[in-house]
């Protein structure tokens, strides 16, 4: 820089000067100003945000319970389900029956209510929290109705009905919305169902109701060795009838693929039908009805890789019926008479087996009473019996010779009378021999 005699240096001109050219330029004062409050801004959001959303995530959840609480009932139990139940019972059976037929078909639930309370209650009574049980009833012609039983709960664990029942009717359906059987495969919906399916579908039906474990396991072609599947016990056969399938992962109507659930009802077969009534035709037992998923229905040999209720066919999937390989199968044998011919063998053999050995005992014990009990000894005055040979008493009979004397006509009949001494036997026989010499005595002395 050039520097002249008695003039100022250009960097304190630019120093002095009160404006500077550049006028985007901000002074450095307002930006740091400016920084400063963004930072602080920085720091706060990051502080506050996070009260802000807790804050959020509380009052959500007190509302979400609060809704909860007013709307679910309990579902598994209550304290007063008990009362309720009983005292619905005793409303239901009259007499007389304020329901034709009515019965419980179920217990909804209960709500459970506090009982407001005023500041200026003077009142002293415990006042306990009630709950209102609600069920299901049914009458005789199939009607549907509701009833509610207001419940005293005592904090100890009793409770008390206090009123009800109400009885309100619950009404049909409407067709509107459930006229379809098919509704709940939502668009998967097709009449069509190949033969190949129809003949895979029959060999799942006629493994199911065979009894054998290992028949459906191979109709189904689970390759797995840890799985196991439980066909249906006592069946002797089925009769299937296929109604409708739908092949999954294509839109409706446009095309085929290697899935396809089936809509099938089945009637099991266990024994014989009953007779039929003259000029009637036999009655078949009602169909059991089921969603199964087939692999392979584009194919010559499709399989039935599961099964369940219907509606569940689009949420099936393959070999979800399996079980443990070591499950018990007790259950396909007839339980009833194979446990009781287990239980008539068993005892009828123990019997046989142990008859010998506890009467061998009994006998000599027997024997050792029956000779211990000499009081059988006193029967031996039956063998004496023969006091017939004692009848010698009818030797006095010979005295009769002195009969022939008038005084031993007197004299022998007292003898006759001592001759009792002897026995009732010999005393009969005397009788009838004194009897038979009475007469002869008389002729002799007539």
């Amino acid at each position: 820089m050039v520097k002249t005699k008695g003039a100022k240096p250009v960097s304190q001109i630019w120093a002095e000067a009160k404006e500077i050219p550049v006028a985007d330029v901000a002074p450095p004062t307002a930006a740091a100003k400016r920084a400063k409050w963004m930072r602080r801004g920085v720091k706060s959001s990051v502080i506050l945000m996070p009260l802000v959303l807790l804050a959020l995530l509380v009052a959500v959840g007190n509302r979400g319970s609060t809704k909860s609480a007013a709307a679910a009932p309990a579902s598994s139990s209550s304290q007063g389900r008990g009362a309720a139940t009983v005292a619905l019972q005793q409303w239901l059976a009259g007499p007389p029956a304020p329901l034709p037929g009515g019965k419980i078909l179920s217990w909804d639930g209960a709500a459970t209510n506090v009982p407001p309370t005023s500041k200026d209650d003077t009142n002293t009574t415990p006042v306990f929290p009630t709950e209102r049980d609600e069920f299901t009833l049914s009458d005789s012609s199939g009607r549907y109705y509701r009833a509610e039983m207001l419940v005293a709960l005592d904090p100890s664990g009793g409770s008390k009905v206090l009123s009800g029942p109400s009885l309100t009717p619950i009404p049909a359906a409407r067709d509107a919305g459930s006229a379809d059987e098919y509704q709940a495969w939502g668009s998967l919906r097709s009449g069509n169902v190949p033969d190949a399916v129809s003949a895979s579908v029959q060999a799942w039906a006629t493994a199911f109701t065979s009894g054998q474990p290992s028949a459906l396991r191979l109709s189904v072609g689970d390759k797995d060795p840890n799985h196991a599947y439980l066909p249906l016990p006592d069946a002797t056969g089925a009769t299937v009838s296929v109604k409708q399938g739908a092949y999954l992962g294509v839109s409706a109507g446009s095309g085929t693929s290697s899935t396809m659930i089936v809509r099938a009802s089945i009637v099991v077969n266990y024994g014989p039908p009953p007779p039929a009534a003259a000029g009637q035709d036999p009655v078949a037992p009602p169909a059991a009805t089921y969603d199964l998923l087939v692999d392979g229905a584009d194919t010559a040999a499709p399989v039935v890789v599961a099964w369940g209720g219907p509606g569940s066919g689009p949420s099936l999937s393959a070999y979800v019926n399996a079980m443990p390989s070591d499950v018990p199968t007790d259950y396909l044998t007839a339980t009833p008479s194979a446990s009781g011919s287990t239980a008539a063998t068993g005892t009828d053999s123990t019997p046989v087996s142990s008859t010998p050995v506890s009467p061998a005992a009994p006998s000599s014990s027997t024997a050792a009473v029956v000779a211990p009990s000499a009081p059988v000894k006193p029967a031996k005055p039956i063998r004496p019996a023969a006091p017939p040979k004692s009848a010698a008493p009818q030797k006095p009979a010979a005295p009769q010779k002195p009969t022939t004397g008038p005084s031993g006509a007197g004299v022998k009949p007292p003898e006759v009378s001592k001759a009792p001494t002897v026995s009732k036997a010999a005393e009969t026989g005397k009788a009838q021999t004194s009897g038979a010499a009475g007469p002869s005595s008389a002729k002799k002395q007539g």
